[in-house]
């Protein structure tokens, strides 16, 4: 199984030091800016909505497995 950590990015740019990221993983930079369809970029609203999905999917399937524990 591939191991991912996922970036996104709105308004911005991503920047990541691959030293910090575990052996093993890859990064997937999603830049919400540039998102396009069919060779168009996507409208505001309809980034909003996706960001909103990924957003709601990330609670349902990693928060729930792993909480976030603030002791640390």
């Amino acid at each position: 199984m591939r191991r991912k950590i996922f970036v996104t990015v709105t308004g911005g740019v991503a920047e990541v030091c691959e030293d910090t990221v575990p052996y093993g993983y890859e990064v997937e930079i999603i830049d919400f800016d540039n998102i396009k369809a069919g060779g168009r970029k996507l409208p505001n609203s309809m980034i909003e909505k996706v960001k909103a999905y990924l957003r709601s999917w990330w609670e349902r399937h990693i928060c729930a497995d792993y909480p976030y524990d603030d002791t640390m």
